[in-house]
């Protein structure tokens, strides 16, 4: 089941860097770890997601929808 976000703030994930220890994600790039994450990191599953509801449904794949095309 897919948890609800009210903001961006709340899915904005940081990553580790070896040499500075962490970095922040660019936003899209943090949404796709999220998908990962609520897909028990299999990427056939985020490809695949049915939860059209979801407010990063269109974001899922790491890359922004094109204009007019939300689905």
């Amino acid at each position: 089941m897919l948890k609800k976000y009210n903001s961006m703030k709340n899915i904005m994930l940081k990553e580790k860097d070896s040499q500075k220890g962490t970095k922040r994600l660019p936003p899209i790039r943090a949404i796709r770890h999220k998908c990962l994450e609520c897909a028990g990191n299999h990427y056939s599953l985020v490809r695949n997601c049915d939860s059209l509801e979801c407010p990063l449904y269109v974001y899922r794949l790491g890359c922004r929808p094109k204009e007019g095309n939300t689905k």
